[in-house]
């Protein structure tokens, strides 16, 4: 099943390493199920998932690309397997939510060197912009690890089917000794067994053909308790103010 984890905190929580979360439960994407799906990578290495929002502009989380010069970090597109490199794009820049801190406001834009071609298998995901609740089926794709302790992502693209829960339950589920859960926040949970890990972080949670979360944070991995998103309606605005400079 698919796992996740904030790289960005729990590399000083856990000391672990932001290639290290991915999908725990899961199965096997179909080939081109997920048009809107890229790899961000480092070299060879994935960091993170994302998602095309525009032919020059990838959605994912900030701490996926805090402090790291744009041009180490490169977008694969229109592949399910890592060491397949369908389509390869430079990133020219990106552009963090300014007011992101910790867990807070765990958004960022990657503005690509050149514009992506659309095709069967390159596609760009719609995006919510009305408040998700509660109990609502939905979709997690990416290549985080499929068992947690692990020292590597999946190759092959992983999906899972999940359930938001209302941000009440999700604090409830966490302690004192996790991060905060805002409003700007969507979580999922399942059961034990399913849910995100490293390796997943900044990937699109999908819901009704439109992108609702972004992986953010969790606890290693699908322990049976919530997952914690970036909630994509919560920055619309942010978003489309941003996403065509």
């Amino acid at each position: 099943m698919i796992i996740f984890v904030l790289a960005h905190l729990l590399a000083t929580v856990c000391g672990q390493n932001v290639d290290d979360w991915k999908l725990v439960g899961g199965s096997l994407a179909g080939d081109g199920e997920y048009p809107y799906q890229v790899s961000l990578k480092i070299g060879q290495r994935h960091i993170c998932g994302g998602s095309i929002i525009n032919s020059a502009t990838v959605l994912t989380a900030a701490h996926c690309v805090y402090r790291i010069p744009a041009q180490q970090i490169t977008v694969t597109a229109g592949s399910n397997h890592l060491n397949e490199d369908y389509k390869t794009f430079e990133v020219e820049r990106y552009i963090i939510h300014t007011e992101f801190e910790g867990t807070k406001n765990d958004i960022a834009l990657i503005k690509l060197t050149n514009s992506v071609k659309y095709s069967k298998k390159i596609r760009p995901i719609f995006l919510e912009n009305k408040y998700v609740h509660g109990g609502v089926e939905c979709v997690l794709s990416g290549w985080g690890m499929l068992s947690y302790p692990s020292n590597k992502p999946s190759n092959d693209l992983q999906h899972i089917v999940l359930k938001t829960i209302v941000n009440q339950e999700c604090v409830a589920k966490h302690n004192f000794s996790s991060p905060p859960v805002y409003d700007s926040n969507l979580c999922t949970l399942t059961q034990k067994g399913e849910g995100a890990c490293k390796g997943d972080s900044g990937g699109p949670l999908v819901a009704n053909g439109k992108q609702i979360g972004i992986v953010s944070w969790g606890r290693p991995c699908a322990k049976g308790i919530p997952d914690v998103f970036t909630r994509v309606s919560s920055y619309i605005d942010w978003i489309n103010a941003n996403a065509f400079q």
